[in-house]
């Protein structure tokens, strides 16, 4: 029996066979695999590492804020010793000068030359209860130099204490001036009564324990008012 002819063209078309198939089933198999490690690797670099850099960021982060918390508790603790220094060192200033304390005192009489004027003690009470300690606790209060270094919102409370035990101070002297005038002196008139001693002599100790309240000033009412 013949076999049909076969034309020339129909000769020349390639024959696709089960071997070529498989070669490009094995080729795309590669190329998703090359594929997959591409992802894998953008995946990294804008997943992992971006990550991986914050959590490393929000570490530094609370290291730093530690650091700072613990700075902040060393500048709090020594402006604390400052502030009670300054304030020490304003009633230590203030206690002796504006209650008279820091007065010259006439000389005692054995101590006196022979034509020398009798000592005029009335005048010296007088001295004492002249000064106005309401003047006398600002004029200091502007002039120390330790208050200068309190934060303006703590001088202004201390400045506000001071004006209030400057005001109590002020009330009692004038109250002891008319008790000290209202009683006569001794025969001799430069001597004060044994009352005006007493009068002068506890208004003083007042004074100054009113001023020495300002050493236990409460801080912690500074940010409530």
């Amino acid at each position: 029996m013949r076999q049909p002819k076969v034309s020339k063209h129909e000769s020349r078309q390639p024959q696709i066979g089960v071997n070529d198939i498989d070669k490009w089933i094995q080729r795309l198999a590669h190329l998703s695999q090359v594929g997959l490690l591409l992802l894998t690797v953008f995946g990294f670099f804008y997943t992992v590492i971006p990550l991986y850099q914050k959590a490393a960021l929000d570490e530094a982060i609370s290291k730093d804020e530690a650091r700072l918390k613990a700075l902040q508790i060393t500048i709090d603790s020594e402006y604390a010793h400052i502030r009670d220094f300054a304030t020490y060192d304003y009633v230590a200033s203030v206690g002796p000068a504006c209650t008279g304390l820091l007065l010259e005192p006439p000389l005692p009489t054995k101590l006196m030359k022979f034509g020398d004027a009798a000592p005029d003690l009335v005048k010296f009470q007088e001295k004492i209860l002249d000064i106005n300690v309401d003047a006398c606790l600002h004029n200091y209060l502007n002039t120390s130099p330790s208050l200068k270094q309190l934060h303006p919102s703590d001088f202004k409370f201390f400045e506000a204490r001071v004006a209030v035990i400057g005001n109590t101070i002020e009330r009692s002297r004038k109250i002891a001036l008319q008790k000290f005038f209202a009683e006569p002196n001794q025969t001799n008139s430069y001597l004060p009564s044994d009352t005006q001693n007493i009068i002068v002599d506890q208004y003083g100790n007042y004074a100054r324990n009113e001023i020495l309240k300002l050493k236990s000033v409460n801080w912690n009412d500074v940010t409530s008012e």
